[in-house]
């Protein structure tokens, strides 16, 4: 991601152009990894209501839900290179496609986890990126959520220009750096 971020800026600077076989190469580096877990199978066929994580271990639980995690960083890093380095606009079909999959896999991990109260800067990209209600209204509850357990002001700061960012028509005419540019420099999105 700092790499990304530092190439960002040397072309921002003017030190460097725009090169494909870069953006190429991170998006190879950011495409999403989904590692497979092995599952046991219901013991007899009459188990059908279990979810999928009720016959899993407490450590493969944790698993899924860190690859849930690592997921959730990939889809964001490319949000990044499409909206700050391509360019796209906000509904062009590969920003949305890794919003809503970046949203899908933060709403993956499951309430009671540690790992949400890392989940802080993604939300805020994919968040801000969100168009339908419900995927908004999901992001808030979210973010909500996280807040009364971590009591951050940082994270009632999101929630507040996500807000902001929703209510405003002009939002999908924006730039990456306008988009973000109501947060405060004393926010820290992590």
């Amino acid at each position: 991601m700092s790499a990304m971020a530092f190439y960002h800026d040397s072309f921002v600077n003017g030190q460097s152009s725009l090169c494909m076989d870069e953006v190429h190469s991170f998006e190879e580096a950011f495409r999403p990894v989904y590692a497979p877990v092995a599952m046991p199978m219901p013991d007899s066929p009459s188990e059908p209501e279990a979810g999928p994580l009720q016959c899993l271990s407490e450590r493969d639980i944790e698993a899924v839900h860190a690859f849930a995690l690592i997921r959730t960083f990939q889809h964001t890093a490319l949000i990044f290179l499409y909206r700050a380095i391509c360019g796209l606009p906000t509904l062009h079909p590969l920003v949305q496609q890794h919003v809503r999959s970046c949203l899908d896999c933060i709403m993956e991990i499951e309430r009671s986890s540690k790992l949400l109260h890392c989940v802080i800067f993604p939300l805020c990209v994919a968040g801000a990126h969100a168009q339908s209600p419900d995927s908004q209204h999901e992001v808030l509850s979210m973010t909500n959520m996280i807040y009364d357990n971590m009591r951050f002001a940082s994270v009632k700061a999101v929630s507040q220009v996500l807000t902001s960012i929703w209510t405003t028509q002009s939002s999908l005419d924006l730039t990456w750096t306008e988009l973000f540019a109501q947060l405060s420099p004393h926010v820290l999105v992590l």
